[in-house]
């Protein structure tokens, strides 16, 4: 659940999952489309359990649905490393 640039966003083609600039998973997408409110009370309760309480930052954001990368596009992400970018945004788009 992201806050993109939905114009930018529906270009993607895939959506990568990374964790300390490792590529841990790759996602075709489908379609981008509002985060459910399901989807928000998920995050908020999970937050709530942690002590934290971040209100109503999750209004305005979007989630995808995909399925995971065909084997060949994995292959080819899975456990690469992202390029180094300065940016505090957990969003990157490229070629897109």
């Amino acid at each position: 659940m992201w806050r993109v640039n939905r114009a930018r966003a529906d270009r993607a083609r895939y959506a990568f999952a990374v964790y300390q600039g490792e590529i841990k998973e790759v996602y075709e997408i489908q379609r981008w489309l509002p985060a459910t409110e399901a989807t928000r009370r998920y995050w908020r309760e999970r937050e709530n359990l942690q002590g934290e309480d971040f209100g109503d930052t999750h209004d305005g954001r979007s989630e995808f649905i995909g399925d995971v990368a065909p084997e060949e596009v994995r292959k080819k992400y899975v456990g690469k490393r992202m390029p180094v970018r300065h940016s505090q945004n957990p969003i990157r788009y490229f070629n897109c």
